[in-house]
């Protein structure tokens, strides 16, 4: 924890609360995973691309990162092109995120 919030990868949920107990939105998730893409220097970071049908509810300081993860194949939208940005993350999507980075060669 101390090691990503030194390097900008996760904050907390206030200036004075970390909450590592909580569950993750998949918009957190995607911020989190984009910083550290960003840490390490990975290429092919691009936010461009079809939007979600939900754009409009992923929070502005996430849009980045979830089209980049979108752009390189990490993440899908649920049924009906929807990211639903406020879900959490399910084990199977993190594990999917995982090894899509792993098998590109991106982690």
């Amino acid at each position: 924890m101390v090691w990503g919030v030194s390097r900008e990868i996760v904050n907390g949920i206030s200036e004075s609360e970390f909450a590592p107990d909580s569950y993750i939105t998949r918009q957190d998730m995607s911020v989190m995973l984009s910083r550290y893409l960003e840490y390490i220097g990975a290429k092919n970071l691009s936010v461009g691309g079809a939007e979600f049908a939900d754009d409009g509810e992923i929070a502005d300081y996430a849009k980045d990162a979830v089209y980049r993860l979108k752009n390189i194949g990490a993440i899908d939208g649920r049924g009906g092109n929807m990211f639903v940005p406020l879900g959490t993350a399910t084990r199977a999507e993190a594990s999917k995120i995982i090894a899509e980075l792993l098998r590109d060669g991106i982690l």
